[in-house]
């Protein structure tokens, strides 16, 4: 989602960063594999991986050390909104404030960012609608049920676009 977002943007070309969570989570693994296998075929094309640890200062470093060798990069993925939020703050510091920078958890402080226009997007997950499911499937295997081995959730992608359209209706 992230990778068609940025693609979008940017009209299909591009020098791409991935900022990383934790080394080995599954969340990191997941979220690297998909965003590797969203950008085949879309001409963007990634420079730079990092893995800062799900950490905003370690985000602000790695984005520092990143723009002296890439100082055209057009978008980072972020693979959490911490870690997008330690980004946008190092390039706001070097007054780079037309590169994409998308997130990933839909947290309020992002959210935020997205809606002042600091953020580009961010993707967000459902954990009422996890806990729901969840809850259900708890009570079905009380009942004697059967359920699925997994259930998947929907993703969001939230963009100030998207904040503004919602909270019209």
């Amino acid at each position: 989602m992230a990778a068609e977002y940025i693609a979008k943007k940017l009209s299909g070309s591009g020098d791409i960063v991935e900022l990383q969570g934790l080394p080995n989570a599954s969340a990191t693994l997941e979220r690297s594999e998909g965003f590797a296998d969203g950008m085949k075929g879309t001409g963007l094309k990634l420079v730079y991986k990092e893995t800062v640890n799900s950490n905003r200062s370690q985000a602000i470093d790695a984005m520092e050390k990143v723009m002296k060798e890439y100082p055209n990069v057009a978008a980072v993925f972020a693979q959490n909104d911490e870690i997008a939020l330690g980004a946008i703050h190092a390039l706001r510091k070097q007054h780079k404030n037309d590169v994409i920078v998308v997130g990933f958890d839909g947290t309020q402080e992002a959210l935020m960012a997205v809606a002042s226009g600091k953020m580009s997007a961010t993707i967000a997950q459902q954990p009422y609608l996890m806990g729901q499911l969840g809850v259900k499937s708890a009570v079905d295997v009380l009942n004697g049920k059967s359920v699925q081995k997994e259930v998947t959730v929907p993703l969001t992608l939230i963009t100030k676009e998207f904040l503004l359209d919602n909270n019209s209706r």
